[in-house]
């Protein structure tokens, strides 16, 4: 998908955590199912917050794996004046993406606690 200027919204600090894996012998793509069922949340969640007048816009969004996360964006052009707002056109700020990820941070955090679990015992021997 050509990245057409929309709205991105990335998990920070999966780098570091990557890095730190790496460093303890652990494949990165062990972390892709849980980056992948991440993703899939916060997409189920923003699509359900995302302004609606023809639907394109919750449509749109979209998870896309990376080396050290998962990145959830829409490509749609208006995405950013729809999340962030553009108060000289009078559109309010949605955060539709931003407050997906608040709203179920408990769930992205239970997420990856377990799948790290699962690696620190493949790790450990377990």
């Amino acid at each position: 998908m050509a990245d057409s200027g929309g709205t991105r919204i990335e998990v920070k600090g999966l780098r570091n955590l990557t890095r730190t894996l790496v460093r303890a012998g652990v494949e990165v793509s062990d972390m892709k199912a849980a980056n992948a069922r991440v993703g899939m949340i916060v997409v189920r969640t923003g699509a359900a917050k995302a302004p609606r007048d023809s639907g394109r816009l919750a449509g749109s969004i979209k998870p896309a794996q990376r080396r050290a996360g998962v990145v959830v964006r829409s490509s749609l052009i208006y995405a950013g004046v729809q999340h962030w707002g553009w108060p000289r056109r009078n559109i309010r700020a949605t955060l539709f993406l931003t407050s997906a990820i608040e709203s179920e941070r408990g769930h992205i955090e239970t997420e990856y606690f377990e799948e790290l679990d699962k690696i620190i015992g493949k790790v450990k021997g377990e």
